[in-house]
């Protein structure tokens, strides 16, 4: 007899995509109104998210560029509590810089653009 809990009738794809989709809405948000605080935290939100999408290479990359990201943020909360009102470019950059390649890891894994081979895509060609 089969055990209720190994096979559930729902599948978490959706909902995974919903919440990627949340995320990516909020992590743009904050980009285009310079929230870095808001930015920072979307970024880590995103990789945890992708993180299982990842093979070993990705996941050793992305946990340095995560190590990056991190540092450049408290040098940017240091600065704040001398009083500085704003971040270095430097730590903008990384932070984009690592957003866009969560964004390819994404499109690597067939998650932004659907497959030529995608059933959808039939209906529109002769």
């Amino acid at each position: 007899m089969e055990r209720q809990d190994e096979q559930g009738e729902f599948n978490q794809a959706i909902a995974y995509l919903y919440r990627l989709d949340d995320i990516l809405k909020t992590l743009n948000y904050a980009s285009m109104n310079k929230q870095y605080d808001t930015k920072f935290d979307c970024l880590f939100v995103f990789y945890k998210e992708l993180y299982p999408m990842m093979n070993v290479k990705d996941r050793q990359r992305h946990n340095e560029m995560a190590w990056v990201v991190r540092s450049k943020y408290e040098e940017y909360k240091r600065a704040l509590k001398l009083g500085k009102t704003r971040i270095s470019t430097e730590a903008i950059d990384v932070m984009d810089m690592w957003d866009a390649d969560l964004r390819d890891c994404m499109h690597a894994k067939g998650m932004l653009m659907p497959k030529k081979t995608d059933p959808r895509f039939a209906l529109g060609s002769k």
